[in-house]
């Protein structure tokens, strides 16, 4: 495809020289039919729409380098507007042949869920879906444990149909694997569902081990099963605030705390799946 294609101002579909190839034997015909879909919005059940298109190409073997130049159009427009070879006659033969299309209303497209723990307790739903989108009502977000059950977790409407990016937060999550998906509903009742997502939540501190604790200066966070993908250290004191935020890229880590009050503090590693945590006290000596 040609990457510059808009429909309008730029109306070429192929790029220009670009080669199309096939496998073919000797002393044979052989037909090649292309077929273009589109996605096209502001379009109106029961309204008539006119279009009209002309193909060139170049057919031949790309082996003994014989080309012949072909032209084809189809037209549901005015009876004038295709005239392949320009000689001011539209309606010889194989001009202005009607081109046959169904016309529909398409549900929304997903163009991806993803999910990720904010902190301990928290996780947010990210979706972005195709735009305009038409006869769309509002999206729901479900919820699972098992994967099979989901409940619904709360619905955002549908107000802007050119919205490409919607966001979710569910707080207090339970321990365990975590399972979203979308639920998108239309005004006439139909819905669809996006793919699902999972996130993993372990409350065990088996996946890490931090010492000393108490701490003074520095604190030892050393990785026992390391979760996979980038990984954070998150630090927060007991009013939930987030003192510290520190990537990790080793398996044994050194976390500064010396400037960091005394007292309780819950310590948490995150990736984009795996959330584990463990109660960690702050004393200087």
């Amino acid at each position: 495809m040609n990457p510059a294609y808009n429909g309008t101002t730029n109306p070429q579909i192929f790029s220009s020289a670009q080669v199309l190839t096939n496998r073919t034997q000797g002393n044979q015909n052989y037909f090649t039919r292309i077929i273009i879909s589109c996605r096209v919005s502001g379009i109106l059940p029961g309204s008539t729409y006119l279009n009209n298109a002309v193909s060139t190409a170049e057919i031949g073997s790309a082996i003994s380098g014989t080309l012949i130049a072909v032209t084809d159009s189809s037209n549901n427009g005015y009876n004038t507007a295709v005239d392949p070879n320009a000689n001011g006659n539209a309606n010889e033969t194989g001009e202005n042949v009607p081109t046959p299309f169904s016309l529909t209303i398409l549900p929304v497209k997903f163009l991806g869920i993803q999910a990720h723990f904010t902190n301990e307790n928290t996780s947010t739903v990210k979706w972005q879906v195709a735009v305009p989108v038409s006869n769309a009502k509002y999206f729901e977000v479900e919820f699972s444990q098992d994967g099979r059950r989901f409940f619904s977790q709360g619905s955002t409407a549908i107000t802007n149909s050119r919205q490409a990016s919607y966001e979710f937060e569910h707080s207090s999550v339970p321990a365990g694997t975590l399972f979203y998906r979308i639920k998108q509903a239309d005004a006439d009742g139909s819905y669809i569902y996006s793919s699902t997502v999972t996130l993993k939540r372990n409350i065990r501190d088996n996946n890490f081990i931090v010492y000393p604790n108490p701490a003074d200066a520095t604190l030892q966070v050393t990785l026992q099963n390391p979760l996979g993908g980038r990984r954070m250290l998150l630090l927060f004191d007991e009013t939930g605030r987030l003192c510290l935020r520190q990537e990790l890229s080793n398996t044994s880590n050194s976390i500064p705390v010396k400037n960091l009050a005394d007292g309780h503090y819950l310590l948490q590693i995150v990736n984009q799946a795996e959330c584990s945590t463990k109660k960690i006290l702050i004393h200087h000596q």
